[in-house]
């Protein structure tokens, strides 16, 4: 891929993640301006990852046969508009309802832009290249986070939306500046490529694997704002968005996700490690601490971002056709455990508090780590 076209594809990259956790950090603030429940707000993140849990599938199947170039112009372009009607919206049940067209656009963007990534690259650097736009969505959704924490602190949480709905039309002009991949596909969509790929046992476990650990990170993103919250109510937006410095270290281990594979001595070693330290951060906010709870976040960012960038990476470089599929796939079992994620579990934290919370947290990434042993049983 040439290095102008590198840049529009992360550039567009960290827009549209950005866009997708922009609201996290404003969770509180947006449920005490519109006089909604802790669960209801969070809603705003699990109503846009339920498109992701199936239409990253369908979308999978397009990029096949159809420009994924043309298809990343017409969604963003989409995308732009949606983010400005955020921006303006005057109802809590219009931004959901937003919130949900967003979630059927984002899908179609991430696989057009993973797909576009590791069909651009060589052989012997799909790896590589998975691994920059993994780095790329980790910076983009930290940004967003931070972005909205502050400019909803210094002026008004409609600030946030309306900057991005401008930067996502500039994000449009320069996608048509990207060249046409060929599509030398077949005269007939293949609907037996998502049965045949589940299947093979090492794709299949993979899925499951992703689907659980996004489950329990998720939901750790969604709700410790309003953990700390109650450790200290007096905590700004800016603060908040805090939590998240932890994706900065995350994009750093995506981008030399390949050299970290090396240290553990593949892949799978690494996730392992990863989803280890993931449970000892869950587990350690259980103490009701601020700047502990700040320490234990960073950590858990780096530890996730560890496990998805070294899996999404080792899938990749297994998979030799039906990329788009594959990556779909992926991508729909991965939103699939955050939408769930980002909401069910509110219901726990309501009736049995943080530590009943934890509890059941922990549970689903021992589930994880289960999954991922038989994955590595089967490819060894």
């Amino acid at each position: 891929m040439k290095t102008s076209s590198l840049v529009v594809v992360l550039f567009t990259t960290v827009l549209a993640y950005s866009t997708f956790y922009m609201p996290q950090p404003m969770l509180p603030l947006i449920a005490d301006e519109f006089g909604v429940t802790a669960t209801d707000a969070a809603l705003l993140i699990a109503i846009t990852m339920v498109p992701l849990g199936f239409a990253p599938i369908f979308y999978g199947y397009l990029t096949e046969y159809v420009s994924t170039k043309r298809l990343l112009i017409v969604t963003v372009g989409l995308l732009t508009i949606s983010q400005f009607a955020l921006g303006t919206a005057s109802a809590y049940w219009n931004l959901l309802a937003l919130r949900l067209a967003q979630g059927l656009l984002l899908p179609a963007i991430f696989t057009s832009l993973m797909t576009y990534s590791a069909q651009s690259a060589k052989a012997s650097k799909v790896r590589n290249a998975i691994n920059v736009y993994v780095s790329a969505t980790i910076f983009g959704g930290f940004s967003g986070r931070l972005l909205g924490g502050v400019l909803s602190d210094i002026s008004s949480w409609r600030t946030p939306f309306l900057l991005t709905s401008g930067l996502l039309l500039v994000s449009c002009v320069l996608l048509a500046t990207l060249p046409s991949e060929n599509k030398s596909g077949a005269s007939k969509i293949d609907l037996g490529a998502a049965r045949r790929i589940l299947k093979q046992p090492i794709y299949r476990d993979a899925y499951l694997c992703i689907f659980l650990v996004f489950f329990v990170f998720a939901s750790m993103l969604n709700y410790l704002p309003f953990r700390l919250k109650s450790i200290n109510p007096e905590i700004s937006e800016s603060m908040l968005s805090l939590l998240y410095l932890g994706y900065l270290s995350g994009s750093l281990i995506a981008f030399n996700g390949t050299r970290i594979a090396g240290w553990f001595d593949g892949e799978l070693r690494g996730v392992f490690a990863g989803l280890l330290l993931l449970g000892g951060g869950i587990a350690g906010t259980l103490i009701p601490d601020l700047m502990s709870t700040y320490l234990i976040a960073f950590g858990m960012c780096a530890a996730f971002f560890l496990a998805h960038s070294l899996l999404a990476a080792y899938i990749n470089h297994h998979t030799q056709s039906s990329r788009g599929v594959v990556n779909g796939l992926y991508l729909s079992f991965y939103y699939s455990g955050g939408a769930l994620g980002g909401w069910l579990p509110g219901f726990v934290y309501r009736a049995g508090g943080w530590s009943v919370y934890v509890a059941v947290l922990l549970v689903a990434l021992s589930l994880a780590i289960w999954w991922l042993w038989r994955m590595r049983l089967v490819a060894e």
